[in-house]
């Protein structure tokens, strides 16, 4: 039975019954909350939250009770190259699928290897967002005011997005103002000359929208805004 307890270090822990035997432990950091999995004898405590993600570095610590960190042999499947000395590692994964981390102590005679599972999942994909709203009504000064960002919505993971490039198209009634690529996050003085015609009930449409964090690049949903 596998029973859930709070550490002293305020993290949340799962305990194999037998009480005596050592424990190595992996703590995820991700974010505020730090969640460790506790085994003995290659028993993992397997939740929703054993999961990294593809792409990204995934801060990892890795500890034994009673033994130096300098003293633990930390390895990893291929999917999700780990890296790191003392506790203190980072995971970076190069596919989906189950990632495996195995430890060992370095000792003469050691022959147990406690081995860890976690899921690799793709990154989300962010909201694209202009002065926090993602598409509808917009006031035109705002819409100069403010340059574009993208943001996970729902998602406890500090991750800054890069606007790589986006396609804009501005309508005024039946026509076209302006359809051109737009690099980085900052608008360009074309397309800010166009914006600053824009009347209400004109149309703006961002799509094509490259996004990028640290290795992961990815194209989120178009979006849309009218003037106010």
């Amino acid at each position: 039975m596998i029973e859930q307890s709070r550490c002293s270090c305020n993290i949340y822990t799962f305990n194999y019954w037998r009480r005596n035997m050592k424990s190595v432990y992996l703590c995820l950091l991700f974010l505020r909350i730090p969640w460790c999995v506790y085994s003995q004898e290659l028993v993992v405590a397997n939740t929703h939250l054993n999961i990294l993600y593809n792409g990204i570095r995934n801060s990892v610590k890795i500890a034994k009770a009673g033994v130096p960190c300098s003293e633990l042999l930390v390895s990893s499947s291929k999917i999700c190259p780990i890296q790191g000395s003392g506790c203190s590692y980072i995971i970076t994964p190069v596919s989906e699928g189950i990632c495996k981390i195995y430890v060992n102590e370095n000792k003469k005679g050691n022959t147990k290897t406690d081995t860890f599972y976690f899921m690799v999942r793709e990154l989300p994909k962010p909201s694209f967002r202009i002065a926090g709203h993602s598409g509808g009504e917009i006031r035109k000064n705002v819409l100069l005011a403010s340059n574009p960002s993208c943001e996970l919505d729902h998602f406890d993971y500090d991750l800054l997005f890069h606007i790589k490039q986006y396609r804009v198209q501005v309508y005024q009634r039946d026509s076209c103002l302006f359809d051109g690529l737009n690099t980085g996050h900052k608008y360009g003085e074309e397309l800010t000359n166009k914006i600053r015609m824009m009347c209400s009930g004109d149309k703006i449409v961002f799509s094509s929208i490259l996004v990028s964090v640290e290795n992961v690049e990815m194209i989120v949903e178009p979006v849309s805004y009218s003037i106010k």
